[in-house]
């Protein structure tokens, strides 16, 4: 749980995230440079600071859309945060599909798994991938 606040409606909060998910807010990208964000990361443990890759869960009690429409008009705020979990799959496709339905942000920093097809690649490999995961970088790359 993080406690944010800002004086000025004006100053920038310093959070960019995506909302594919319904019950949840990924955060894509953190500015820190004279942000709330900024601020609020300088006088956290940083274990507790926030940054790219974390789930916002809720904003004040808000869920989903308003939970965006929150973080716009906070002054403080109570946001709470999930951690992901980061595993590593290998699939060889075999000569099929990789059978994984994406969706992504053109800002973004990771794909969004939507679906995943029972005759692709990654059901026969029997990969534990699930609609919700994220993919942040494939073969290395980012």
């Amino acid at each position: 749980t993080a406690q944010l606040q800002r004086e000025d409606t004006r100053q920038p909060l310093g959070l960019s995230v995506e909302q594919f998910a319904p019950d949840a807010l990924y955060i894509s990208r953190v500015d820190e440079d004279g942000t709330a964000v900024g601020e609020y990361n300088a006088n956290a443990p940083e274990d507790q600071r926030l940054q790219a890759g974390l789930y916002i869960v809720s904003v004040d009690s808000l869920l989903g859309a308003s939970a965006v429409d929150r973080m716009d008009q906070l002054g403080e705020a109570t946001i709470v945060l999930k951690r992901p979990k980061v595993f590593e799959v290998a699939l060889a496709r075999n000569g099929l599909r990789l059978g994984i339905h994406m969706q992504y942000d053109s800002l973004g920093t990771s794909v969004y798994v939507k679906g995943i097809e029972d005759s692709g690649a990654a059901r026969a490999a029997g990969a534990d991938i699930l609609v919700g995961d994220r993919i942040v970088s494939v073969n290395g790359a980012t």
